[in-house]
C-alpha cells in the first residue's frame, strides 16, 4: 500500500504584485505550517519524498514542514500542481516513482479539497484549510494505480491557528 500524504500550502499574504504563484507566508502562516510538519510525522512517520508546486507559498510550506519533520529525503517541484484539477492531481499521482512509499503532496484548493473529499466519501463537501492536511492509505501497490477516492483517511488535521 502507499501512502498519500496531502497539504495545503499555509496562510498567505492576500496579494502579492508579481501575481499569484509569488504571494508568500504569513507570519501566522509559517507557523501553522511548521505545526503542520510536526502533526504529520507524529500521525503519518517520516515521508519519502515531498512534492511541491511551483508557486512560493507551497515551496515556503513545504519547506518548513520538512524543516519540522527534520526530513532529509527527495524533494521534487511539479508546476502541474499549481492549479490542478482533482482529477489533474489524480495524474501526478500517478506518475510518482513506485520506489517511494509515503509522499507528502503541497498544493491548493479547490483540487486539494476536492481529493481529499473524494476519501472522505460520495457527498462530503468538508473545507481543507490552509496548512490543513490529511493522511491516505491508498488502495494501490503501485502509484499508477491510484485513483480518486480508492483509499482510507488515516489520520487528518488542521494546526492550532489561535
Amino acid at each position: 500500500m502507499k501512502t498519500l500524504i496531502i497539504l495545503r500550502h499555509s496562510k498567505t499574504d492576500k496579494i502579492n504584485p508579481a501575481g499569484d504563484e509569488a504571494r508568500e507566508l504569513t507570519k501566522p502562516g509559517r507557523r501553522w505550517a511548521t505545526e503542520a510538519g510536526r502533526e504529520i510525522l507524529e500521525a503519518a512517520g517520516m515521508p519519502d519524498l515531498l512534492v511541491t508546486s511551483n508557486a512560493i507559498r507551497a515551496l515556503q510550506t513545504g519547506d518548513l514542514a520538512a524543516e519540522a519533520m527534520q526530513f532529509t529525503g527527495e524533494r521534487r517541484v511539479v508546476p502541474d500542481v499549481y492549479g490542478a484539477t482533482e482529477n489533474e492531481l489524480v495524474e501526478v499521482i500517478q506518475q510518482l516513482p513506485d520506489g517511494f512509499e509515503k509522499i507528502v503532496l503541497v498544493g491548493h484548493n479547490p483540487g486539494l479539497e476536492e481529493l481529499t473529499n473524494s476519501f472522505r466519501g460520495e457527498k462530503a463537501t468538508d473545507h481543507l484549510p490552509t496548512a490543513g492536511w490529511m493522511v491516505v492509505e491508498l488502495e494501490a501497490a503501485k502509484w499508477g494505480d491510484a485513483k480518486s477516492g480508492s483509499g482510507k483517511v488515516k489520520a487528518s488535521g488542521t494546526p492550532n491557528k489561535e
